[in-house]
């Protein structure tokens, strides 16, 4: 019993010896950096965080927000201030609602005959190239035994309904 408790000792030392070991390195690295730091300060532009009227409002953090990017604004002398942006991840709904949205034209296809969906696609993707007629289809659909086929522009459905009437007839 004893024995264990003198290795216990002796061990609670040595680890109390290495931290303290490790303790003084630390201090001697911090006031290290603090060197560095105050030499880059002396010999090169030092930069401030501001908050702009922007950033101040009913939903300004208490607390540094996250930091996606950050807008560096030359101010005078040889201070350089930093904007930083609050709250991006965040939208208004009003905000959302507002934005506009691009035009998507569309055009349906369905047959006299009866086909299927996957049987259309086939037909239509066998017998039409929109890069032939110069058209960006940007959704292709299936609906209720109907296609619907989306552009970005009328003169594109324009085009793609042609194509379609002359090539597919049916």
């Amino acid at each position: 019993m004893r024995q264990l408790i003198v290795k216990l000792k002796f061990s609670g030392d040595q680890k109390l010896s290495e931290i303290n070991n490790l303790t003084k390195k630390v201090s001697r690295l911090e006031t290290e950096i603090q060197s560095c730091r105050k030499k880059q300060a002396d010999g090169h532009h030092t930069t401030s965080v501001v908050v702009t009227s922007e950033q101040r409002g009913p939903r300004a953090r208490k607390h540094s927000p996250k930091s996606i990017g950050l807008n560096q604004v030359p101010t005078e002398g040889r201070v350089q201030t930093v904007e930083l942006p609050v709250d991006s991840g965040r939208r208004q709904y009003a905000s959302v609602v507002k934005e506009a949205k691009p035009k998507r034209y569309k055009v349906t296809v369905h047959t006299r005959c009866v086909h299927q969906p996957e049987d259309i696609k086939q037909i239509l993707k066998s017998k039409i190239s929109p890069v032939e007629i110069n058209v960006a289809v940007s959704t292709l659909k299936s609906l209720n035994g109907v296609m619907l086929l989306e552009t970005n522009s009328r003169e594109e459905i324009e085009l793609l309904g042609n194509e379609i009437q002359t090539k597919c007839g049916e």
